[in-house]
């Protein structure tokens, strides 16, 4: 009997080993399983905070899209506005040239006419001055 109450006393510590090894492992899987889950919830909370920091970004990108596109449509409109005025003022001024132009021929053509007058006086003047000379002085 001594050597079956051995066996089972070697037996029942076997079993009391295999027993504690299961319940280190059911303990290390629940202690897992808890890391995993705290782990998993600071993740979504990480993912919630990014997600809401995100949307504010995007609201803020959406505005200041909006006052790009409000300056772009002033800038537009002044441009537009100061291109109109100086095209105005160019034409006037090439009004005004033509008008100068055709003064300037004005005078041209009057300058050619002195000219041809004072031509004339002048060749007038000389033969005058030459059938002068050729009489004879008394």
């Amino acid at each position: 009997m001594p050597k079956e109450k051995l066996k089972k006393e070697h037996f029942e510590i076997i079993l009391e080993d295999i027993n504690s090894k299961i319940n280190l492992i059911l303990k290390k899987d629940y202690v897992t399983k808890s890391d995993l889950k705290n782990t998993e919830d600071r993740l979504m909370e990480k993912i919630e905070s990014n997600s809401l920091a995100i949307k504010a970004n995007s609201f803020a990108i959406k505005a200041l899209n909006n006052k790009i596109d409000d300056v772009e449509i002033r800038l537009t409109n002044k441009i537009d506005d100061v291109d109109q005025k100086l095209s105005k003022r160019i034409d006037g001024v090439e009004i005004r040239l033509d008008g100068l132009d055709r003064r300037m021929d004005g005078l041209d053509q009057k300058m050619d006419r002195v000219e041809t007058n004072l031509s004339n006086k002048i060749d007038e003047v000389k033969e005058v001055l030459i059938h002068h000379i050729s009489l004879p002085v008394h």
